[in-house]
């Protein structure tokens, strides 16, 4: 961004996999003076848009023009609050299903466990009536 004084960039992954798992499909961020966004192909509308408004929003207030700012400010954070609630989101769910994951393991294991013990005490049972 900086070599070509870019003022924003979007890092786009096809699928969500391609981001930290802590993310989502969603996160922003600053370098520097340049802003930033990691999306998926599905937000990259919504990540382009959501720069704009930040850069233009950045340069309203860089030029002191506080009425249309305060709008602007309001509807960002609204979205940044959003954005954030949907990543926290994401991330729950994500450890929700590793949690499943392991519980489903346990339980097969548990299976397993349960089977021995039932042959073991037929063979006992059968050994025993003969």
């Amino acid at each position: 961004m900086v070599e070509r004084e870019a003022k924003g960039g979007i890092l786009v992954v096809p699928e969500k996999d391609g981001l930290a798992p802590d993310l989502g499909d969603w996160a922003e961020g600053r370098c520097g003076d340049q802003l930033w966004v990691a999306t998926t192909l599905h937000h990259i509308v919504a990540s382009a848009q959501f720069l704009f408004a930040k850069i233009t929003l950045s340069k309203l207030q860089s030029a002191r023009v506080e009425g249309e700012t305060i709008e602007l400010r309001h509807s960002i954070k609204a979205l940044e609050e959003s954005l954030h609630s949907f990543a926290t989101m994401r991330r729950r769910i994500t450890l929700m299903k590793r949690n499943i994951e392991q519980l489903e393991h346990t339980m097969d294991n548990m299976r397993v466990a349960v089977s021995l013990n039932i042959q073991a005490i037929k063979s006992k049972l059968d050994k025993g009536t003969t």
